[in-house]
């Protein structure tokens, strides 16, 4: 895209098989890796956010529920 967009361009961004076409394949390349870490780190920060609006646990404990800090020995039989 446009580092003008939206403000005071229109144009939408190169299609990838124009890319393609164009630039050297280590330079698509790179570009496709750089895409993907975009998406991923777009969504990072979308997770982030939904871990901060989900509500913590308001409700007490039932009391048949052993607190973790009266465990003191681990057993797997």
């Amino acid at each position: 895209m446009c580092p003008c967009a939206p403000t005071e361009c229109a144009a939408g961004p190169y299609a990838d098989v124009d890319l393609a076409r164009h630039l050297p394949a280590d330079a698509f390349k790179e570009y496709l890796a750089s895409r993907q870490e975009l998406v991923e780190q777009r969504r990072a920060a979308e997770n982030d956010r939904e871990l901060k609006e989900v509500p913590y646990l308001s409700c007490p404990l039932p009391p048949s529920l052993p607190l973790l800090s009266s465990v003191t020995t681990c057993s797997l039989a």
